[in-house]
């Protein structure tokens, strides 16, 4: 199947066009009525002469008895439609309701009847007028008709103009935006675009796009951010369970010891699926919904450094826990979790011999690990993913999944790394 994509047409060279279009087309409406408005002010000023003759030769009958002779000499009174002209006289016959009639070379008639109460001799009177020579706007039509052509051609021509000066000011930020976004890549979306545009129709649409592209790029930000932080979270239950799943398949075990390995998976699980969980809230675009509850520290603190011993890897590192067994917070299980599992595990990775001092206080939770502290050529980028140091184990994303439960939490992170060690802080 082939798709056939049709050449884009120019926005701003159709509203030139349409813009010529109706300019030409208002000119020549404008000339049209021009020319009715003109005959018609010709043919009033007739009309009126011809009636006020008509007025005149009416009182004078009234007066004596006897029709006068027309005052003007272009016009003839007639007793008969016998002794028009005979142009005049077809004319009438076919049309007897026309008082206006065109004659041979150029001449041009104006009829007026005669009304009269009494009348002896005669039944229809006419006054016929031969106008020709009062027609103002005929003999000047040909140079009416140019004059009118060369204003339509120079407001064309300034209409277009105008035309394309208006379209090239509304099409070009809308042509700019056009070109941003054929040009972009979904993986280098642009960003921070939107106060370059106008504050009008174009730059709400620069808005929604500049929003859409935000979220767009969020959205593969977490798909990749829960693509590394499911592998990394999960690696630990899943070893859990697949030492467990080997010592049940061993068959030595007795009842006893298989109800412990078989607990030890029941709590792996529910740590896979309280990981699950907290990954995918952050995964999302909105804020979790899960209710939160009271928490004790020192239960999850104890699990989390069973799990991760083999971290200090026969070490010469002594772990230090200060934290009473009431110390509690109000938060959700599965964050609590890991973000205690994540800086402990930090902790036991970077730390070559020394201690680990794991303490609650004022509701904030302190990890303190002996050594170096940070590298110098990591400082300012120990929080970002994949950022780790020459000495640790893991994979560089403990830290960068603490920042991004912090934030999306709204808990608060501190982190100090002095000569003596590196201390981990977050206050709930």
């Amino acid at each position: 199947m082939t798709l056939k994509f049709h050449k884009p047409y120019s926005l701003a060279r159709r509203i030139m066009i349409q813009f010529c279009a109706f300019s030409v087309l208002l000119s020549v409406v404008f000339s049209f009525y021009n020319f009715i408005f003109l005959y018609t002010l010709e043919d009033s000023v007739i009309e009126k002469a011809v009636k006020n003759e008509v007025r005149y030769l009416k009182e004078h009958f009234d007066k004596t008895h006897q029709w006068a002779k027309p005052r003007k000499d272009n016009m003839v009174l007639h007793f008969n439609i016998d002794t028009f002209p005979e142009v005049v006289k077809k004319a009438y016959r076919q049309s007897p309701n026309e008082r206006e009639f065109y004659g041979e070379n150029g001449l041009h008639y104006h009829m007026q009847k005669i009304q009269v109460q009494k009348t002896l001799t005669q039944s229809e009177i006419f006054l016929l007028a031969e106008v020709s020579q009062q027609l103002v706007v005929r003999p000047l039509r040909s140079i009416i008709i140019k004059l009118l052509l060369v204003s339509t051609l120079i407001l064309t021509l300034i209409a277009c103009f105008i035309g394309y000066r208006l379209s090239r000011h509304l099409v070009q930020p809308l042509t700019k935006l056009v070109n941003l976004v054929q040009d972009a890549s979904p993986q280098d979306l642009p960003k921070s675009f939107a106060h370059h545009y106008p504050n009008n129709e174009i730059g709400i649409l620069a808005n929604t796009l500049e929003n859409s592209m935000v979220r767009i790029n969020n959205f593969v930000l977490r798909e990749q951010h829960f693509t590394r932080d499911a592998s990394h979270e999960l690696r630990t239950p899943i070893a859990i369970i697949k030492n467990a799943t080997e010592l049940l398949e061993t068959g030595n075990l007795t009842e006893t010891e298989s109800q412990v390995v078989v607990k030890r998976i029941s709590r792996a699980s529910l740590q896979m699926e309280q990981t699950v969980n907290t990954l995918l809230s952050l995964a999302r675009e909105e804020h979790t919904n899960v209710t939160s509850c009271v928490i004790k520290i020192l239960p999850l603190v104890e699990k989390a450094i069973v799990q991760h011993a083999y971290l200090l890897n026969d070490k010469p590192v002594e772990v230090e826990v200060n934290i009473s067994a009431n110390e509690s917070v109000n938060s959700q299980l599965g964050i609590v979790q890991i973000l205690i599992a994540n800086l402990i595990s930090n902790a036991f990775s970077y730390t070559t011999e020394g201690k680990v001092i794991v303490c609650f206080e004022h509701n904030a939770l302190s990890v303190f690990n002996s050594g170096d502290g940070i590298e110098n050529s990591i400082q300012d980028s120990v929080l970002e993913p994949l950022v780790k140091g020459e000495n640790s184990q893991g994979f560089g994303l403990g830290l960068s999944i603490v920042k991004r439960l912090c934030e999306h939490h709204k808990l608060t992170l501190q982190i100090e790394s002095q000569n003596e060690g590196l201390k981990v802080t977050i206050e709930f």
